[in-house]
């Protein structure tokens, strides 16, 4: 397969990405105030869980056979269920550090998902966190937020594997979407997905343990 050189602009992107996105980061707790203007209690403050960009065909296909990128930052793969390494009918590719991780789709993906739309995706490690956080939410944005159970699609029976929230009016925009989840524990035979780089063809573990505050624990896609 003849690789495509990828533009310098593309891989300039991809390199600021990685250096900010690919390095460990933490969800703390902020403080806030209630409507006299006294202390309330602390909301949690997420941390980065990932960031997805939908790119043109051209910086997909420069991306997914870049060797620069594979050295530099990491093994592109497909995600889930093997890890593998994309192929040209992929429509989607993972990036992945300790902590954090990229997605990134070509255009026609399976979620029908626009060229030059983001998404940010917001982790919290316990439920009790994202309860906190989607009632500051609703407080602000009333029914428009909605919560969401995801349940694993691999196992039989179903078993819950996250729980999400997010306002409605930014998740059909074409530009944005910005979300916070929290995972559940009752995945059957989870395990950890090791942060290496490149990640393993077959990792592992699985990552399903309950922590949505990186990857080291929820390298779910």
């Amino acid at each position: 397969m003849k690789r495509r050189r990828p533009s310098s602009a593309s891989l300039l992107a991809v390199a600021c990405l990685g250096i900010g996105l690919l390095s460990p980061t933490w969800a703390e707790r902020e403080p806030t105030a209630d409507a006299s203007g006294g202390a309330a209690e602390a909301l949690p403050r997420p941390a980065l869980n990932h960031l997805y960009v939908v790119l043109d065909a051209e910086t997909f296909a420069a991306l997914r056979d870049s060797p620069w990128v594979e050295r530099a930052l990491a093994r592109p793969d497909a995600g889930l269920p093997h890890f593998q390494q994309p192929t040209d009918d992929s429509d989607r590719l993972f990036l992945r550090g300790r902590n954090t991780y990229l997605e990134f789709f070509a255009p026609g993906n399976r979620f029908g998902e626009p060229v030059g739309k983001a998404g940010i995706a917001m982790g919290l490690d316990a439920a009790a966190d994202l309860e906190a956080l989607e009632q500051a939410w609703r407080a602000a944005y009333g029914a428009d937020v909605r919560h969401s159970e995801v349940k694993f699609g691999r196992t039989d029976p179903l078993v819950p594997w996250y729980d999400a929230i997010q306002v409605d009016a930014t998740s059909d925009n074409p530009r944005l979407v910005l979300w916070a989840m929290t995972g559940r524990n009752s995945c059957p035979g989870c395990r950890e997905m090791p942060g290496q780089s490149p990640a393993p063809a077959e990792p592992t573990h699985w990552p399903c343990d309950g922590r949505m505050a990186g990857i080291s624990r929820t390298s779910w896609g």
